[in-house]
């Protein structure tokens, strides 16, 4: 008992620089998750699936109306096939906001013009990913997006 009374100070005090050092701010916060975003634009624009699968991580996610995408190699497939009849203007960053100093939440709009076999159609929605840090850079871990109805 008495151990226990002594490791849980340590602990909580050990914890609480942890917490203090990894406060990040909000400007921070913006500025890296704008970077990540303009490599997103950049790979999208290029229609460079391979590159687009890279700044995901391994077991990322994408959430999409269509459904789920497990893994970075599923992500390149869908990209790639994307790529093909989708051309994306450059998405925008709404919010930014930091989780500690290894997590982001990013959240913004997207649109873009699909030519589908009845000529091409304007596309837009929401988006959101939550990003880790991988080393000295971000991954986007999960990512999850919409198309908004047009108006009726």
């Amino acid at each position: 008992m008495t151990r226990f009374l002594m490791i849980v100070p340590a602990l909580m005090v050990g914890l609480a620089a942890s917490s203090g050092a990894q406060q990040v701010s909000e400007q921070d916060a913006r500025q890296a998750g704008q970077s990540i975003l303009d490599a997103w634009n950049k790979t999208a624009q290029q229609k460079d699936a391979a590159a687009h699968a890279a700044l995901f991580t391994e077991d990322a996610v994408q959430v999409t109306p269509r459904g789920l995408i497990s893994g970075r190699a599923a992500i390149e497939s869908h990209a790639a096939e994307d790529f093909k009849s989708f051309t994306a203007d450059p998405s925008k960053l709404e919010q930014a906001k930091m989780i500690g100093s290894e997590v982001m939440l990013r959240a913004g709009t997207w649109s873009g013009t699909y030519n589908g076999p009845h000529g091409p159609v304007y596309l837009k929605g929401y988006w959101s990913d939550t990003d880790v840090r991988d080393g000295s850079t971000w991954k986007i871990r999960q990512e999850t997006y919409n198309v908004t109805p047009p108006p009726p």
